[in-house]
């Protein structure tokens, strides 16, 4: 829509496709305890909003 209207007052514009490839999880074991478990649970509930991924 934003095309349309830029493109009615005379601004050339051109439309951007986007793809978001979802999540990337990574699970590393560190030698030293950097965070404790109730703070990574708490991380991942505050960013984490997909059902499936949470879930894992």
């Amino acid at each position: 829509m934003l095309n349309d209207i830029l493109n009615d007052y005379e601004i050339e514009s051109s439309q951007l496709i986007v793809r978001s490839m979802g999540y990337n999880i990574q699970i590393i074991v560190l030698e030293q305890t950097k965070y404790i478990k109730e703070e990574l649970v708490k991380w991942i509930q505050t960013h984490i909003t997909d059902e499936q991924t949470y879930s894992f």
